[in-house]
């Protein structure tokens, strides 16, 4: 038998943890044919059920408001809106939303609309004639509105640099001459989620009205839903009234956003229950947002979006469309979702960055017993286990292919192994291996074997599948999950190393670091050569050794793109000169060579 003190650290870890839970508390069990109205039933479950989560998440805390019709069902506050000084959360404590914000963004956007003021199929340039974005597409069409609302614009995901910060520029800054903006992809290729983006329209609402952004708001949206708990102003007074953020149990410091009309709300669980029931009221405006806006992007594959809304993809059946939006900040997680055709919504928000699983948890259950309760709709047995579900395919332009030796995804670079009749995947230096689905052709599970011999699943792959694909000729990685496809991955093609990339290789620490990136504990990493693939390779801490290798590929001497298709894709790497140096730059962040004694690079992600 092998000895337990010859196990490595990680491998002990594991036994542990699950150790550990085998003899935790038991999760409640969720009621069984609940009577029509039977509302006090889901309360009483859900309220043993989310403490029961925060519990066993070791959550610091989360606020929860359910919606049915015009009225409020349940709304209250777990665990602790400061652990250290023991205040408890409850409905009315203030949290970030994230990317909720951009939800109140696009109905102020519609309802200038409604007035006049402006039409979603504007090219934007009419409203900002300043705005300089590089582009090196060819015959590259304007870019509208409307694709700034459904995160089509083709732009980047940010400008990191200074986006948070404890004073934070205002997002007014992309207009300057230096702002360096880099295209993505042409306008209508494929959502790409964008807080630049969102800042634009910010611009755009501010030339439409005369107003400043936060004023606009507060005179279209906020005011007229008596949404008095809620600001997208850095300057307001409820900023001083947040919740304490915590990162992996750590206090975080109060930063706000540059980007506030894509992720810079601060409100309650109260107030976003009002914007939800204005979704119930016949409100025109508001039901274009939930509209489907990409039905045909081929590159979306099943993903729907109406304006910052997604649309599906959350495992309810029966209830209708599933409408809902998740939201991240570096220290606070949330989500908004609703069943519009039931009138049924929820909003939570936390403010710990281990609650996203939790939070989704929660609005799944909440809507599938609300839906129980309000139609007597149940779900079907098995219907949270997806490897017992046939995966129908409807897509015509989707076709069936054989696996590349490798892709470029948002998890980096993913060599792919031909074993015999097998495949091995390598992820985030994990080596999956792929097993062929029975019931569904085409389609593949991942198993990692620990030690190589003891089957393990690993959370965020519990449940997905994937399979390999051509659209639009282009050979890619399609994912399942929760009733959904997406694109994953598109395929890696080895080609040349510009040389001036050739004599910039080796460890790299950022110049012109921030409060961001000091949350995101900066490590190590080095630009390398292997196999002929230019890849900048750095380890994320506390999550077992696993490594994100990104590929790069070069355009010129002076400029790389990190390819893919997809949110913080195919986005711009530049060598620069700073002083007698070569500097890289990448967001706004200047990455110079290490020094042998100095600490390396290293982001710790956060969704």
């Amino acid at each position: 038998m092998l000895a337990m003190k010859n196990l490595p650290n990680a491998v002990l870890i594991l036994i542990l943890l699950f150790c550990f839970r085998a003899v935790s508390a038991s999760e409640p069990v969720a009621p069984k044919n609940i009577a029509l109205n039977n509302y006090p039933a889901v309360v009483a479950f859900l309220n043993q059920y989310i403490e029961y989560l925060v519990d066993e998440e070791d959550i610091a805390g989360l606020s929860v408001a359910i919606v049915n019709g015009n009225h409020v069902i349940w709304e209250k506050g777990f665990g602790y809106a400061n652990v250290d000084l023991k205040i408890k959360a409850k409905a009315n404590t203030v949290y970030q939303a994230g990317a909720v914000t951009g939800l109140l963004t696009a109905a102020l956007i519609v309802e200038l609309s409604e007035k006049k003021l402006l039409d979603l199929d504007d090219n934007i340039k009419q409203y900002l004639p300043a705005l300089k974005i590089h582009s090196r597409f060819q015959k590259t069409p304007t870019i509208t509105i409307r694709q700034l609302l459904t995160h089509h614009a083709g732009l980047p995901i940010n400008i990191f640099k200074d986006s948070w910060s404890e004073k934070p520029p205002g997002f007014s800054a992309l207009l300057r001459p230096e702002t360096n903006l880099n295209a993505s992809f042409p306008p209508g290729h494929i959502y790409a989620f964008s807080n630049i983006g969102y800042s634009l329209l910010g611009l755009i609402i501010e030339k439409a009205t005369n107003l400043s952004y936060s004023k606009a708001m507060e005179q279209y949206i906020l005011e007229p839903m008596n949404m008095s708990s809620s600001s997208v102003d850095n300057e307001n007074e409820l900023h001083t009234k947040l919740a304490i953020g915590y990162k992996k149990g750590e206090p975080g410091k109060r930063l706000s956003s540059r980007d506030t009309p894509s992720v810079g709300l601060v409100t309650t669980v109260k107030d976003l229950s009002r914007f939800v029931r204005r979704y119930f009221s016949g409100n025109d405006a508001l039901a274009e947002t939930i509209k489907v806006q990409n039905p045909d992007v081929e590159f979306d594959v099943e993903r729907q979006v109406g304006f910052s809304w997604y649309i599906g993809g959350m495992n309810i059946e029966g209830g209708g469309p599933i409408i809902w939006r998740g939201g991240a900040t570096p220290y606070f997680r949330s989500r908004v979702a609703m069943l519009p055709e039931h009138e049924l919504g929820i909003a939570i928000l936390s403010n710990d960055t281990r609650s996203w699983e939790v939070i989704s948890q929660i609005s799944e259950k909440a809507l599938q017993l609300m839906l129980e309760a309000k139609a007597g709709i149940t779900q079907p047995v098995g219907s949270d286990e997806p490897d017992k579900k046939k995966i129908i395919t409807s897509a015509a332009h989707i076709k069936a292919a054989s696996f590349s030796k490798a892709y470029s995804s948002f998890v980096g670079y993913i060599p792919t192994i031909k074993e015999g009749d097998e495949y091995r995947a390598n992820i985030l230096g994990w080596s999956f291996l792929l097993n062929e689905d029975e019931r569904n052709k085409h389609w593949f599970t991942l198993q990692y074997d620990l030690l190589g011999f003891i089957p393990i699943d690993i959370s965020w792959i519990s449940g997905v599948k994937v399979r390999a694909a051509t659209i639009n000729k282009q050979r890619v990685i399609i994912v399942y999950y929760k009733g959904r496809q997406y694109l994953f991955g598109i395929e890696h093609l080895t080609s040349e190393i510009h040389p001036a990339w050739r004599n910039v290789l080796g460890e790299y620490t950022v110049k012109n670091t921030d409060v961001l990136l000091e949350s995101m504990k900066v490590k190590e990493g080095e630009l390398l050569i292997r196999d002929n693939q230019l890849l900048f390779v750095y380890e994320l801490p506390l999550l077992l050794g696993t490594v994100l290798e990104i590929p790069v590929k070069t355009i010129s001497n002076e400029q790389a793109i990190i390819p893919g298709l997809g949110t913080g894709l195919n986005e711009t790497v530049r060598i620069m000169k700073a002083g007698e140096n070569s500097v890289l730059e990448y967001s706004g962040y200047l990455l110079e060579k290490a020094k042998a004694d100095d600490a390396l690079l290293n982001f710790e992600l956060f969704e």
